[in-house]
């Protein structure tokens, strides 16, 4: 077995990790006293309104002004509305508003209350964020154990196809190699130049699994010995040359 490190890649793909984890737990906290916050039943107050207007550019959202008092404080806020509200409400119309209980600095218009959180979305967020860690973990693992215990061929690349996405673009390069017992496997790997068919890599094979495989060097980890160390126990007859990026 070899001594693995992680590589920079790594440390930076599993600090991710680790704020991915804490962001899950500290968010669906975060979500949950907001969800049963929600749930509180407002107060109702009747407030007056001491403002309508039209706010100047492009645009011209109008707006009110509303105001009430709770306990001994005025609470003023402005909200906007629909054009075809404008007309609905004038200077010095009453209004029953609600505000939350124990906050009445958060208050909302009739036809402008808050959705809140539903109880059922508390979940979602830490398990979204929980994957995303657990995703990056498990490469890191795979990574680990390809490096630790796999074995070293050279492959021969067959072909290689171009490809795009959102985030730009690369190539899907194809390779085949020889395992120790003779037989032929195939492989691929991606990368933002191909290299000519006919041009040798370097991989790493899980001896149980051949189908477990990797391009070394590996991404996000890395051999505490010399790269040197690492020769192919296996050759693919006719491959040549070195691997590229």
């Amino acid at each position: 077995m070899r001594d693995v490190r992680l590589s920079s890649a790594g440390m930076v793909a599993a600090a991710g990790a680790v704020v991915l984890a804490a962001a899950g737990v500290f968010g669906g906290i975060w979500l949950y006293l907001a969800a049963t916050r929600d749930q509180k039943e407002p107060v109702a107050v009747e407030a007056e309104v001491v403002e309508v207007g039209r706010r100047r550019g492009e645009g011209q959202q109008h707006f009110v002004v509303y105001q009430f008092v709770a306990g001994e404080t005025l609470y003023r806020r402005r909200v906007n509305i629909r054009r075809s509200d404008s007309q609905r409400w004038k200077v010095g119309s009453r209004v029953e508003v609600r505000y939350e209980s124990g906050r009445p600095e958060r208050s909302w218009f009739p036809d402008h209350e808050p959705k809140g959180v539903p109880l059922w979305a508390v979940p979602l967020a830490p398990a979204g964020l929980g994957a995303c860690a657990w995703a990056i973990v498990w490469s890191i693992r795979r990574q680990w154990r390809l490096l630790e215990t796999g074995r070293v061929a050279e492959a021969r690349v067959t072909r290689s196809e171009k490809f795009q996405h959102s985030h730009g673009g690369g190539h899907h390069v194809y390779y085949e190699f020889r395992v120790l017992s003779g037989a032929r496997r195939s492989g691929r790997h991606d990368t933002a130049k191909a290299p000519p068919a006919g041009t040798g890599l370097t991989i790493l094979y899980d001896p149980d699994d051949a189908d477990r495989q990797g391009r070394y060097p590996l991404s996000l980890v890395r051999a505490a010995i010399s790269p040197l160390a690492l020769r192919p126990v296996s050759r693919y007859p006719g491959s040549r040359g070195k691997a590229r990026d």
